[in-house]
Order: structure tokens, then sequence, then C-alpha cells
């Protein structure tokens, strides 16, 4: 019965034709003009940031189903292209690229939320992940274990600022920044996506066993990147190119040391905590073995 009949409310929530209508449609989401959740998980609430999309994954070993809600930000009401998302016009001054005088509030970030108790619970958010520049935006997001420590890591674009962000998840919901994070890359990265693109433990196939790399799209010159992930070298603790018992014994001296992230001992993350996640463990002890014997 509304003037817009069919259209997506996405496009038009009043569904009178126009995006700024005399309010008086409505969108059937259930057949009475509502639109139905799961009473048991609450709604998110979108807060003063719009919500652009989000992706599920595991954060918290205790409360496994979790998400990644990614936020842009506006326009500020003094810019030239006021409330305009700040992805489509990143210095708001009706040009892209502008001359920069504009700002996008409040600047994009990524919340982290996990489902307590899943049969029942409500989502509680662990973390906030502000982009390290005010005038970053984040184009694309992907989830995955980066590091292998079976936990979810998250890994974004900033389109704008030609880089690709890493955080790492601790398992409890908080994340740090994967070390050397953010990584330039050029070329207006887009889309971002895990892969096992290379061999790394010398099996001769890029498959399940290998660490996931990152690939990018570049939307500057219509190209495909791939970061090729590390992290199996971090195995070869002296730096001899083989992973073997020199190593080892490396790693037993500092086996049980644990320390801040944000504050490592002598400003360096020590060699031995293999997965980087402020632990010198078991998980560590487990990545070694399987890399035991490797060459680089």
């Amino acid at each position: 019965g509304d003037l817009n009949s069919g259209a997506a409310c996405l496009v038009d929530i009043e569904c009178d034709a126009v995006t700024s209508g005399d309010g008086n449609g409505t969108c059937r989401g259930n057949g009475d003009g509502t639109c139905d959740y799961d009473p048991l998980i609450s709604p998110l609430d979108p807060g003063s940031t719009p919500i652009a999309f989000l992706k599920i994954g595991s954060f918290d070993l205790l409360n496994p189903v979790g998400l990644a809600v990614v936020r842009r930000g506006a326009c500020a009401a003094a810019d030239l292209n006021a409330g305009a998302a700040c992805l489509d016009d990143a210095d708001c001054d009706q040009a892209t690229p502008g001359d920069g005088l504009g700002s996008c509030e409040p600047p994009g970030s990524v919340s982290v939320l996990v489902l307590e108790r899943p049969l029942g619970g409500v989502f509680r958010e662990t973390a906030s992940l502000d982009t390290s520049d005010p005038t970053a935006v984040i184009s694309d997001l992907t989830i995955g274990d980066l590091n292998g420590d079976s936990l979810d890591d998250i890994a974004w674009t900033e389109e704008n600022l030609d880089r690709v962000v890493v955080w790492l998840g601790a398992g409890d919901g908080e994340f740090f920044l994967a070390p050397g994070s953010p990584y330039p890359v050029g070329d207006a990265p887009s889309g971002i996506a895990l892969i096992q693109a290379n061999d790394d433990n010398g099996d001769g196939i890029a498959g399940s066993l290998d660490q996931q790399d990152i690939c990018v799209t570049q939307k500057g010159s219509n190209n495909v990147l791939i970061l090729r992930n590390r992290l199996t070298r971090r195995a070869d603790i002296n730096g001899s190119g083989r992973v073997d018992g020199f190593d080892l014994a490396r790693l037993g001296r500092s086996f049980g040391l644990s320390y801040d992230l944000t504050n490592p001992p002598g400003g360096m993350i020590p060699p031995s905590d293999l997965d980087l996640d402020g632990d010198v463990d078991g998980t560590d002890l487990s990545l070694f073995t399987i890399r035991f014997g490797d060459q680089f």
C-alpha cells in the first residue's frame, strides 16, 4: 500500500518514493510493519557513529560467538559536504581528493562484541579498535587466524591511506596491534581476504597446513596484492635459516615468560613468543614442533 511498494527499505525507509518523505510509509519485515530479531540477543545500539557492516568471528575462548562491527564517521557539520559518508569523501569537501581541510567525526573504528552465554545472553563490547589516523576510512575487513594460536585476528584496509592494519586476538575479546602494523600497500586498497598462497612448511603444496596470507585488491591500479605471512619464520629464533635444536634451547630458556604486549621487555617482543600473544607457553612449543627442521 505504500507509494514505493516493493522498494528496499534501506534505500527508502519511509516507502514514499523520496528519501526524506512524510514518514507515513512502513517497512515490512514480518507482515505487520515491524522487523523481528532474536529476543535472546539485544539489538545493537548504533551509537553516534554509523554502522557500515559487520563480520562474524570467534574472539573469546569462553564465549566463542563474536562480531566485529565496522563503524564509519560522517563529515562534520562545518564541512562543505556535511553529513556525507567519509568513505565517499574522506576530506569532506565535495571533491576526491580535496584540500584536506574537512574532518570525519568521529573517526572510523571497529567494535568487537562477544555473545555471553550463547543460549540466552547478550552481546557485550570487549574492545574498540580505533584507526591510528583520525582521517582513516575502513573500507573492508576480514577475520581469521594469522599467528597460529587458533584465535581469530582482524585485518582491515584503509583505502584513503593506502595501508592494511592487523590486530591479533588475545583470546579474551581484547586485541593488540601486530608488530609493524599498519602496513603500507599503496594504490587504494579496497577489498581484503585471507588465503593460503605460499608453501610455508616446505611440503610442496600451498594448503591448509600453511599460514594464512593476506590478499588485497587495489582500486587505484586494478591489481591484486598478496602480503605473505612470515610468522612461520619466527620458529627460526636465532635467525640461522633452519629451525633446529639451537632454537629449541632458546625457547626452553624463556619458557613460562609472560609480559605486557604494550610494553615488552627492552621494548622488543621476545623472539621465542612465536604467536605474539604475550606468553611463551605450550602454544609456542606446538608451533615450533610443527616447523622443526624447516629451512628458509
